[in-house]
C-alpha cells in the first residue's frame, strides 16, 4: 500500500526479523483465536526475546463483514505506535481489505458522485438496416 504499510498472510519468525529490520514497529493480527495454530502462533510470542521490538495487536475480523469498530480500533492501535506496521490475517485478504478501508478513511474518500448522463434507448426495430 505505502512504504509504511506491509500487508499479507501470517508472518513466520524469519519474516518478523526482516520486518523488524525494515522498521516495522506494530504487528496487527486480524485472525481470531480459532485460526491460530497454537498459543505460540502470535508474533509477540513466536519471536525470540530481543529479536523483534514490535507491538502486537489482535483485532479479530470476520471474513463475512468488517465493522466501523474494527477500523476505529486499528486507527487507535496505530496512533499509539506511529511508524511502519504489518497488517496480516491467515491469507492476507482481510488484512488487505482493512488496509484499503483505513486508507479510504484517512483520505476522507467517499462515495463517487456520478455525473448525470442522458441516454437515449433505441429499440432494434427502430433502426433501419441498409
Amino acid at each position: 500500500m505505502t512504504s509504511d504499510v506491509y500487508v499479507g498472510p501470517a508472518p513466520s519468525e524469519k519474516d518478523l526479523r526482516r520486518f523488524a529490520s525494515e522498521g516495522v514497529r506494530t504487528v496487527v493480527d486480524c485472525r481470531d483465536s480459532s485460526e491460530r495454530k497454537g498459543p505460540s502462533d502470535t508474533p509477540a510470542l513466536a519471536a525470540p526475546a530481543g529479536v523483534c521490538t514490535v507491538s502486537y495487536v489482535n483485532i479479530p475480523v470476520r471474513a463475512s463483514q468488517l465493522s466501523e469498530g474494527e477500523l476505529e480500533e486499528l486507527g487507535q492501535a496505530l496512533a499509539k505506535e506511529p511508524g511502519r506496521y504489518l497488517l496480516h490475517c491467515a491469507n492476507g485478504l482481510r488484512a488487505e481489505v482493512m488496509s484499503i478501508a483505513k486508507t479510504a478513511i484517512d483520505h476522507r474518500w467517499g462515495p463517487c458522485k456520478r455525473p448525470k448522463r442522458r441516454f437515449v434507448w433505441v429499440s432494434a426495430s427502430a433502426v433501419s438496416r441498409s
